[in-house]
């Protein structure tokens, strides 16, 4: 567990092939969870599903919480092997919340693999949100409004698509994701090509897939960074609870 600065991590991320990585996942403020809890006050929570789905891929999971110094932050880095930001339902300009957090880890994810360290850092649903708010730097949430809510889809994988999200990826298992409604989706908040576009972030990072919501409009499913072992997906591939995204 971490908790205040006076905690100790005892397990320090290699580069050594490691078959139970220790994988940090970022908490989030309680909004969506507090109906569920009306007579309690937390200040954070993460989904178990999240963990479980982590475990049963032979990860351990090293709990991250918000509202912490830099200092903290570098230090999850430092004794973890990759990051996961989950989805859920949250805002990101709050002080010492799940957005200055992400802010925070991403910045020195950075430095680790600029140095060489192999650090990945997934995002799923809000986690796709956060990790563009976090490459402009935590000055500017670039989410619209979309809707798509309690709805399985296929997948619009890009035809000139070479990520490293699908290059190993079996072809029939390809097959299924762009024909069948296999991907589930709770979304209220999007990315699109457009915010990528205006924000100088379309040539750091790749879309790999899109959707369209019910109105049309259409979003960004998957993307990756060009440079950086950093993966987006803006499906919920597992329950975190969530009434919106």
């Amino acid at each position: 567990m971490i908790g205040g600065k006076e905690n100790s991590m005892v397990v320090q991320a290699t580069q050594e092939t490691n078959n139970r990585p220790i994988i940090g996942v970022l908490s989030q403020e309680t909004y969506i969870i507090n109906s569920y809890f009306p007579n309690e006050t937390y200040d954070s929570f993460i989904a178990a599903s999240y963990v479980k789905y982590l475990e049963s891929a032979g990860a351990r999971v090293l709990p991250i919480w918000i509202g912490q110094d830099e200092d903290y932050y570098r230090r999850v880095v430092q004794y973890t092997n990759g990051l996961l930001f989950p989805g859920g339902g949250t805002y990101f300009n709050e002080t010492g919340g799940y957005g200055e957090a992400a802010t925070k880890l991403y910045q020195v994810a950075l430095e680790y693999n600029d140095k060489g360290v192999y650090y990945p850092v997934w995002g799923t649903c809000l986690g796709l949100q956060v990790l563009m708010y976090a490459a402009l730097k935590g000055v500017k949430d670039i989410r619209v409004n979309c809707e798509l809510v309690n709805v399985a889809t296929p997948v619009n994988i890009n035809d000139n698509s070479t990520g490293r999200i699908f290059l190993q990826a079996p072809s029939d298992l390809l097959d299924v994701l762009e024909r069948e409604n296999v991907t589930y989706n709770l979304h209220r908040y999007c990315i699109t090509r457009d915010g990528l576009n205006q924000n100088n972030l379309q040539d750091s990072w790749k879309i790999l897939a899109t959707n369209q919501d019910v109105n049309g409009l259409e979003f960004v499913s998957v993307i990756e960074h060009q440079n950086y072992p950093f993966y987006v997906i803006c499906r919920s591939s597992v329950s975190s609870g969530e009434k919106s995204i």
